[in-house]
């Protein structure tokens, strides 16, 4: 949601400073935009590496949780089921090892074997092209 990286490097680095200051900026930003939805539409926030960093740590992870919400979760829209997975615990699965095991917990229960296959599509980040 943000292209500034979530306080990956020092607040007084001289590589990037005020990293900190122009992540949260970004954020008041994208909060204000999005206020202006109307309640009908249903903002749905999918967590990348420019939320929670390349390797995310603990630190990042609350950070996202308290911006934007669960990092993985499934909801049903129009009678589909949608499953929303944190992409950087696929990456960097050493990281954070116990949330990347809860996450391969989380999709273990997602199956739905009475579900009809009606095809797969497949969405990703732009940094893999």
């Amino acid at each position: 949601m943000l292209d500034a990286f979530p306080y990956e490097v020092p607040q007084n680095s001289k590589e990037f400073p005020g990293a900190k200051e122009l992540r949260d900026k970004q954020y008041q930003d994208f909060v204000k935009v999005f206020k202006e939805l109307a309640p009908e539409i249903k903002l749905v926030c999918v967590c990348g590496n420019h939320d929670i960093g390349d390797t995310p740590s603990k630190e990042t992870l609350q950070v996202y949780k308290s911006q934007f919400g669960q990092d993985y979760f499934h909801f049903w829209a129009g009678g589909v089921k949608f499953v929303v997975l944190n992409s950087q615990y696929i990456y960097v699965p050493d990281a954070m090892p116990e949330e990347t095991e809860s996450q391969m917990q989380f999709m273990d229960t997602i199956a739905d074997p009475s579900a009809k296959f009606i095809g797969s599509y497949i969405f990703t980040t732009l940094k893999e092209f």
